[in-house]
């Protein structure tokens, strides 16, 4: 980014580093403060936001099912953020099985879905969330029945991808730095 670019295109570090800035010298010399603390509060705002879209869509799931016996099939549920930071672990004994849950909301514009182990010990869902995407769900919830059905493999292992985590993490980044961009355009227009 060019020094002196007011498109609005700074990141939100700097953006905050700068309304702390703006507040202290206001305070220090005086004037009034309003405006540069309203800007400190925008950008934690927009912190916070990001920082909830992060945790919430960069959750990777990964089940790993062990044949322990023909007949007996254990699992682990490991959720991970980001793929890197374990956020649980659970293991699921005697499996019987996977289904796809669904929730819908009559105000809501339509359903969302998640996988549920069917295991001795009850119904254990795959991640803590519903989402969209039944088709993806129906996907895994079947390789856990075939698996769980069909003798001959040992093992499986089955890594939930359907969060386009990143993209939507980037996608709030950039419209809140534009967005921010457009306002303070606009409140350096009206003054």
């Amino acid at each position: 980014m060019a020094e002196g670019d007011e498109s609005g295109a700074e990141s939100t570090v700097d953006k905050a580093e700068k309304a702390v800035e703006e507040a202290h010298g206001a305070a220090s010399e005086g004037r009034p403060t309003r405006k540069a603390w309203t800007r400190v509060l925008l950008v934690l705002v927009e912190i916070l936001v990001v920082g909830v879209f992060a945790y919430l869509m960069g959750q990777v799931t990964t089940l790993t099912c062990d044949r322990v016996e023909t007949d007996q099939v254990d699992c682990k549920i490991q959720s991970k953020w980001m793929g890197l930071v374990p956020l649980r672990e659970q293991s699921v004994r005697s499996v019987r099985g996977a289904q796809v849950a669904e929730d819908c909301d009559e105000d809501e514009d339509g359903c969302t879905y998640r996988v549920e182990l069917v295991a001795s010990a009850g119904i254990v869902p795959l991640t803590s969330h519903y989402s969209s995407g039944h088709a993806a769900k129906e996907s895994v919830a079947q390789r856990v029945n075939d698996f769980v059905r069909g003798p001959a493999a040992s093992s499986l292992v089955v890594k939930d991808r359907s969060n386009p985590s990143m993209l939507i993490v980037v996608a709030v980044i950039v419209a809140g730095t534009l967005l921010w961009g457009l306002w303070r355009r606009h409140r350096s227009g009206a003054h």
